[in-house]
């Protein structure tokens, strides 16, 4: 959040104040009223209402009673308005998320939940309060609905039907309407005396007249007499007779008769006749009165019933009074009416009477098609002032409308006309008008804050204007010649240029890029010379070259040779094989590397470079070119003898993230969070990996690596561990470890100061910190969250506040580091912050995913079993592998001599495979096939698919299993049949060919339409490949049986994944109280101490247990290494 105060200067730019949240926000208010105490409100991603104060910038109070989000939503519905806030003038904030509402009493710290005051559907994305009317307020809907309700009454008022659109915007204005007087129920005090009052006798009493017979036809609809007949007409109310008879001779004429125009005369002849009347019968009331009190003695009446009931005789003050009444009358014309505009997703702008709720008139704000922002539309309007809206359209322009309001004939209607010229401001998506003077804020899509004056000429200019960063940014790079100039790489079409001498803590000028850019920077590169060229790359392929003396440059675009993300790009001169040295910029996707010359002969097309393999980065100092791949490998080159080779050797398991070359020494990191020093001060020369220096302690992948300005050698690393770290390469030591919370992205050590580091990240726009320095500790603020006592009838309290106190038996585990009581403010906010499993509104938690192996889940439950089953192992897990090669040349041999094998020795084998089949005391367990030899895995999978086809489990967990042991297409092609085709086939639809992928998914898209069902994430990772991401993934989520079955599938024996996911798994296990299943685990990798010391926790030792400990005892025995001096 920022606040930019009033302008009160013409010359200087107000300070910004920014002010940290916890959380993304969905939608914010402020308080009507900013006299005495400055506040405003705030809905964030976890529903939480928070209220702030302004001046001390902390959270003050709040409330938690709309429930949380759903915790799986698409990218589509995390970027949908469902909620809206708004204050009242009497200290009340309301607040909706979706269709429930809640009414919060900031005075007493209550609030009240109404979750079924909308309709079941609504979905409220808009909120206003009715001014002067401090109980009723407008809400938008996400359908085109307006509402108007009272919370008051709690009932709805009005509904207003004309969108068809999510509303955007609702505001109020109280205007001038003229033209004809509105109708009014009475006749108004003062007004011009009737026909009627002009002739009764000056100075005599008002007498009531007698009313006459009525002589008409009754078969004349025009003559009833509504006094005396249900149903009439006006005619027996007019006392002229010559208009009596001009009324007859008009409606009998035929010629030119038009019956339109004649009911629309007659409408209007009953209203004004109707209005007559009743002013009549109040003088008819006011007649009986003066009678009554008119006595003999006029003494005896007050001067008010005297002016009342007796006409002025005088002319001079009867002309006077004539002219009083004019005046009187004119400024009775004058009528005010509360007109509601509104926007929405349309391209049109409504106008509302407030009072009746119907429709005025609409203004259609026409745009260019091809101009178009994006593929929705935001029309906000907003009142200047009661003759003027501004309201921009569909190609970002806005526009002032003059609307004019008047009365005709009792109907109330609209003047509009829209301006020809827009204002100043170009690719605007949202409105607002300031609270004091003729000020309108406008917010482009290019991030840019915009406030604009009207003059009462209404001539537009612009008063103030402020640029606003990306929240994520990708890439930070400095200028080679201006070390003060940086550049950033932002995650959307825009660059951002900053000098770091003009920063300030208020003030940041911006200088961005956004022409021809297309998609998200991936990475950028100053060039080493020419001082105004940036070269930038998207995640799109595109590659650019921007002259930064002019933002509204056009860049120069390079032929692309990828259409995927671009890692890295560097400038470097290259010696060709005919010796010519000319400058070319290299550029590394996520497999290929291309190099452009920028100069010259075939100038900006790509030039293939395939001699690395598959290339994940590149880096170049001087002559020296530095390429990383895919399989961890690294490359140096010599550039001034077209690319020759130097170095090459693997250095890393995972596919390399960054290159870092200083004072002879290499900087490596990868994918997995390791980082490595390669010293080549001895020369390039492999020394068998002895000048290689590893600097662990990063958790996640490294995203980038640089190197101090300096003489010092300190490097910084950046990770998604949220972590910064300052390494010294001298002592290979960690200097400083900064943690930021999410993602970082990219950091540099800042040209002013060697100690600050500047970053980037997610949620990172721009933030630096001075690693000698200990990181400033931020003491979360305390809230006190309003509870829900106050609720509507039917509905539990104990379920109203969002977050109930959990019950000390069930939770004691989750509460051991709290040492304060339930009722304890701030034990119950850890709780909520920290216990993800807490129920929230009743809610249930989720079940668990069933497993795929419930045979051997089920026998693992029976402690009898794990305990013979560790005893077998014991005796069998020395056996080794059989290898690979060997199987396959067994099997070439038994294919060659299957034709030459008699039958005797045919019959003879099957009856030895008779006699060495084991009985039903060597059966062997599930367990055991689990952690033995790859057949025997593979027949315990086949087992573990035929009980769920006979259970009739739903095969959605059974995925690996037919990618193993069954024929894949076959089986996708009899699901694509049934219209049974599940995400987790999908992904595995790559193991047959790429043409039969892509068919597949064609045909999933149809289906997913048709059924609405989600996708799942582990098969994506068995169809691409990535083995260790997708055992990650399932070690975190706990299916550790899965895991090591992939893993003893997919893997190397030897590969350190089997260990870490046995490890896992038997730590998992022992923590919650499962010993003998986590000691068959420790049993399964070999590792018998852990296994002894697991069920030596047992303190009840059965005699199973005991011989199942001897037996470890002796295995360990057995496997210890004798001593040197017993061997010779």
């Amino acid at each position: 959040m920022c606040y930019i105060p009033p302008i009160d200067s013409a010359d200087e730019l107000p300070k910004v104040k920014i002010i940290g949240n916890e959380s993304p926000i969905k939608c914010f208010a402020c308080a009507p009223e900013w006299n005495e105490k400055r506040v405003y409100a705030v809905m964030d991603e976890k529903n939480r209402v928070v209220v702030w104060d302004l001046d001390t910038a902390t959270p003050i109070q709040g409330h938690r009673a709309h429930p949380g989000p759903p915790k799986e939503l698409t990218k589509p519905q995390q970027k949908e308005v469902t909620s809206a806030l708004c204050f009242s003038t009497n200290n009340q904030l309301l607040s909706c998320d979706r269709g429930s509402l809640v009414i919060y009493c900031l005075l007493l710290n209550r609030f009240k939940v109404h979750s079924n005051f909308f309709r079941r559907k609504d979905v409220v994305v808009a909120l206003s309060r009715v001014p002067d009317k401090s109980d009723m307020f407008v809400a938008g809907m996400r359908d085109g609905l307006v509402q108007i309700f009272s919370i008051k009454t709690m009932s709805i008022l009005q509904s207003l039907r004309a969108h068809d659109r999510e509303i955007v915007s609702i505001d109020l204005m109280m205007v001038t309407v003229d033209g004809d007087k509105k109708p009014v129920e009475t006749t108004a005090k003062g007004s011009k005396a009737t026909a009627a009052e002009k002739e009764r006798p000056k100075k005599q009493a008002r007498k009531k007249p007698v009313p006459e017979p009525d002589t008409s036809d009754f078969l004349d609809i025009y003559d009833f007499n509504d006094n005396q007949e249900e149903f009439g007409t006006i005619i027996d109310r007019e006392s002229n007779d010559s208009a009596r008879e001009k009324f007859h001779e008009k409606i009998k004429s035929v010629v030119g008769f038009n019956f339109q125009e004649a009911c629309q005369n007659l409408k209007e002849d009953i209203l004004e006749a109707a209005a007559r009347r009743e002013g009549e019968d109040e003088d008819d009331d006011e007649r009986v009165s003066g009678e009554e009190l008119n006595t003999d003695d006029e003494n005896e009446l007050d001067d008010c019933e005297k002016l009342r009931d007796y006409v002025v005789v005088d002319s001079d003050e009867e002309e006077l009074g004539a002219q009083d009444g004019e005046e009187e009358e004119e400024e009775d014309a004058a009528e005010r009416k509360l007109i509601l505009v509104t926007g929405s997703r349309e391209n049109v702008v409504w106008f509302w009477d407030f009072e009746t709720g119907l429709p005025i008139d609409k203004v259609t704000m026409q745009s260019d098609v091809s101009k178009r922002l994006c593929n929705t539309i935001f029309i906000n309007a907003v009142w200047l002032d009661e003759n003027h809206i501004v309201a921009n359209n569909a190609a970002g322009q806005v526009f002032e409308s003059k609307v004019q309001f008047v009365r005709r004939h009792n109907k109330l209607g609209m003047v509009s006309s829209v301006s020809l010229a827009p204002y100043p401001v170009e690719k605007i998506f949202h409105v607002i008008r300031g609270n004091e003077g003729r000020y309108i804020w406008c917010s482009s899509i290019n991030r840019k804050l915009t406030c604009v004056h009207v003059a009462e000429d209404g001539e537009p200019t612009v008063a103030r204007e402020f640029s606003c960063m990306i929240p994520t940014n990708r890439f930070l790079v400095e200028h080679p010649l201006e070390p003060m100039v940086i550049a950033v790489a932002t995650s959307a079409p825009r660059i951002e240029i900053i000098n770091l001498l003009t920063m300030k803590p208020d003030n940041v000028q911006l200088k961005h890029f956004t022409n021809k850019i297309g998609g998200i920077v991936m990475t950028l590169a100053w060039h080493p010379e020419q001082e105004e060229k940036l070269a930038f790359a998207t995640n799109e392929g595109r590659i650019g070259l921007f002259d930064t003396k002019n933002p509204k440059n056009v860049p120069v675009l390079l032929k692309s040779f990828t259409n995927k993300e671009i890692y890295a790009l560097c400038w470097c001169y290259l010696t060709d094989e005919k010796s010519q040295r000319r400058m070319i910029l290299m550029a590394c996707g996520k497999s290929d590397l291309a190099y452009y010359y920028v100069t010259g002969q075939n100038k900006h097309e790509p030039n293939m470079y395939t001699q690395f393999g598959k290339v994940s980065h590149v880096s170049a100092v001087g002559n020296l070119c530095f390429v990383g791949t895919q399989d961890g490998a690294i490359y140096v080159a010599d550039l001034d003898h077209n690319f020759n080779q130097l170095y090459h050797r693997c250095v890393v398991k995972r596919y390399i993230t960054a290159l870092e070359y200083k004072n002879k020494h290499l900087a490596v990191s990868d994918g997995k969070g390791r980082l490595v020093l390669i010293n080549f001060t001895e020369g390039y020369e492999d020394t068998d990996g002895k000048n290689i220096t590893p600097l662990e302690g990063h958790d996640g992948p490294i995203t980038g690596i640089r190197w101090c300005h300096g003489e010092k050698m300190h490097l910084l690393s950046t990770s998604y561990d949220g972590s910064i770290r300052i390494w010294d390469a001298e002592s290979t030591t960690c200097l400083k470890i900064f943690a930021t919370g999410s993602i970082v992205n990219s950091a540099v050590f800042s040209s002013l100061d060697e100690n600050i580091i500047i970053y980037v990240g997610v949620g990172h726009s721009l933030s630096c910190f001075d690693y000698t320095k200990g990181q400033p500790s931020r003491p979360k603020p305390t809230i006190q969250y309003a509870s829900g006592n106050q609720t509507e009838e039917g509905t539990d309290s104990s379920k109203t506040d969002a977050v109930p106190e959990a019950d000390g038996k069930t939770n004691d585990n989750k509460r051991s580091n709290s040492k304060t009581k339930n009722t304890d403010t701030a034990a119950i906010d850890e709780l909520v912050d920290k216990v993800s499993q807490v129920v929230i509104n009743g809610r249930k938690p989720t079940k668990p995913e069933a497993t795929p192996f419930t045979l051997t889940h089920r026998e693992a439950a029976r402690t009898d079993t794990v305990l013979e089953c560790i005893v077998k192992l014991l005796h069998s897990v020395d056996a080794e592998l059989e290898d690979s090669s060997e199987k396959d040349a067994e099997s070439e041999e038994s294919d060659q001599d299957a034709d030459s094998i008699p039958e005797s020795s045919t019959n003879r084998s099957e009856d030895e495979t008779k006699k060495e089949a084991p009985s039903q005391d060597d059966a062997e367990f599930y367990n055991e096939k689990l952690f033995s030899t790859e057949a025997k895995l593979q027949q315990l999978i086949e087992e573990e698919t035929k009980h769920a086809e006979q259970v009739q489990k739903p095969l959605g967990n059974f995925v690996l299993l037919p990618q193993l042991l069954f024929k894949l297409k076959d089986k996708i092609l009899e699901s694509i049949s049934k219209k049974k085709l599940t995400a987790e086939l999908l992904a595995l639809t790559p193991y047959v060919s790429h043409v039969f992928w892509r068919q597949c998914c064609k045909a999933y898209a149809y289906q997913l339409i048709e059924s609405n069902k989600s996708m799942a994430s582990i098969p994506y990772f068995l169809a691409s490949f990535e083995i260790d991401e997708l055992l990650e993934l399932l070690c975190e989520k706990k299916h550790f049986r899965e895991a090591w079955a992939i893993c003893r599938l997919q893997t190397l024996p030897d590969d350190p994944w089997n260990e870490k996911i046995g490890t896992a798994w038997a730590s998992y296990l022992e923590s919650n109280g499962n010993l003998e299943p986590a000691a068959l685990v420790w049993t399964g990798i070999k590792r018998y101490d852990d296994a002894l010391r697991t069920l030596s926790k047992r303190k009840e030792q059965s005699k199973e247990l005991v011989q199942t400990i001897d037996a470890l005892k002796a295995k360990i025995l057995d496997t210890k290494p004798e001593p040197e001096a017993k061997k010779k």
